[in-house]
């Protein structure tokens, strides 16, 4: 579990919208983090340090 996950998990009834639309946030990031490892190819490819 990530400190931001923590963070949403602890926002109150009263801030439903602000959680759905920060989960939402967190949802596009990940999927851009995962896109972006997909594209840089296997880890340990020597492609890092050049």
């Amino acid at each position: 579990m990530t400190g931001t996950t923590v963070f949403l998990s602890n926002l109150g009834r009263g801030q439903k919208t602000e959680r759905a639309r920060l989960e939402a946030q967190l949802d596009r990031a990940q999927r851009a983090l995962a896109a972006i490892d997909a594209a840089s190819g296997p880890a340990g490819s020597g492609a890092e340090g050049n």
